[in-house]
């Protein structure tokens, strides 16, 4: 059962270990294992803010909450690609082409027969559309969920089968998928609104901004649920922190570690899907600040798994024999931007030539090798590359001194008082 060690933190990377920490009998040859118990302890570098997915706002609550809690679809953690997990199958997608929602999208859905709550009832569309009106709540903190179901302008939840339901969407986009079943994980209704208070309140209303403050400066229920939703025992109390994923909430020591305990007889166990997978019986997250500590944690085998790395101690640990035996080493690629603002409207660089000479005069590669000790690569957009629908036949601009100089000089931009900088005049100075 190797451990996990990554650069870079991201959920998928994590959730790697989840899926794969099996014990594999070819790796544990002549290594012998100072724990042998079937749990993980994961090291965060912060405290989690809270476990409430709407509410927190950190990485670290993220990692945690999502064992606990599940989405429609989520991360494969091999491909890297949105997969079913409280879904039967991937939605069903026909365009509207009448009403006023017409060029949009409606997406068909269905839960898994088998999933329920930790009361034993069933996950449906309600608890679908109760998330959605959480969020959508103009008094609720959770602006950075509503800009990810703008497009959602209702839900009709079948009756006769409520793990039935469809999602309409007011356009098309190509991450309209993501949004409506990937965006967010799904509460229990009977838990986080036990009084009902959304149950009367139409999600139509709530779709449309300007409906939904009207409604909370008129509607008091919607103030009632903020005020319940955001007690601090929906964030961090065993018994009021709970979802439909493999693991539920132990204990929380705030500094130092939260522990998850899988559930007994959890409704998915057994079931061949990658995305309903989960083997170790406890995940412990040790709550580690200091680089030095972490390393010499690794060394002595008192976590299994940690990511942010620096790179340097990366390749130092990499390199150790004894270490490799017991880790494997991940550098997942972390979709991250690095730019230069240019302010076109200045003279100087309102020619498009000058701003691709100074694309050409930056050498990346080498930013790359020195910073992240080669730990990286490039990226020619907001896409990650390993998404399916990256461009692989765009490429980055070359490192070319030259191509630069002769941009500029195409520019207008010269050497011509011989200080060995190149100048123009604009509007009548240099």
């Amino acid at each position: 059962m190797k451990r996990i060690l990554s650069i870079f933190t991201i959920s998928a990377c994590l959730t790697l270990l989840f899926v794969f920490c099996k014990r594999d009998p070819k790796n544990d040859q002549d290594v012998a294992w100072k724990r042998t118990t079937n749990e993980v302890i994961v090291r965060l570098d912060g405290d989690p803010d809270r476990l409430n997915p709407i509410l927190s706002s950190t990485s670290y609550g993220g990692q945690i909450y999502n064992q606990i809690f599940q989405y429609l679809m989520y991360v494969n953690p091999q491909t890297l690609v949105l997969e079913p997990q409280l879904l039967k199958s991937r939605p069903v997608a026909t365009e509207i082409t009448e009403g006023p929602w017409k060029g949009g999208i409606a997406y068909s859905l269905e839960i898994h027969d088998k999933a329920v709550w930790d009361n034993g009832t069933p996950v449906t569309g309600n608890d679908y559309v109760f998330t959605l009106k959480a969020i959508l709540n103009p008094l609720v903190d959770a602006a950075r969920l509503r800009t990810f179901v703008d497009l959602i302008r209702d839900v009709t939840v079948d009756p006769g089968n409520p793990k039935k339901f469809t999602v309409y969407t007011s356009e098309k986009q190509i991450i309209g998928e993501e949004k409506v079943c990937g965006a967010f994980p799904i509460m229990p209704e009977y838990l986080y609104d036990a009084g009902g208070l959304l149950k009367n309140i139409p999600l139509q209303d709530l779709t449309t901004p300007e409906k939904a403050q009207a409604l909370s400066e008129s509607d008091g229920s919607l103030k009632t649920f903020a005020e319940a939703f955001k007690a601090s025992k929906f964030s961090n109390e065993k018994e009021f922190v709970s979802g439909s994923g493999p693991y539920r909430l132990e204990s929380w020591e705030t500094g130092a570690r939260v522990i998850l305990s899988k559930k007994d007889n959890w409704w998915a166990e057994g079931m061949d899907q990658v995305t309903l997978t989960a083997s170790p019986d406890r995940l412990i997250y040790q709550v580690i600040t200091d680089p030095t500590i972490v390393v010499q944690a690794l060394r002595t085998e008192e976590i299994d798994a940690t990511a942010d790395i620096d790179p340097t101690q990366f390749d130092s640990l990499r390199n150790n024999p004894d270490l490799m035996a017991r880790y494997n080493f991940h550098t997942p690629l972390m979709l991250t931007n690095f730019l230069i603002y240019v302010n076109t409207r200045n003279p100087k660089l309102s020619d498009k030539r000058v701003r691709k000479a100074i694309a050409h005069a930056l050498d990346v590669d080498e930013f790359i090798k020195v910073i992240f000790s080669g730990l990286g690569k490039r990226a020619v957009g907001p896409v990650h590359p390993n998404s399916e629908y990256n461009n692989t036949d765009l490429k980055p601009l070359e490192h070319s001194p030259e191509k630069a100089r002769q941009l500029l000089k195409e520019a207008g931009w010269m050497d011509t008082n011989g200080n060995g900088t190149a100048d123009k005049n604009i509007n009548g100075k240099l």
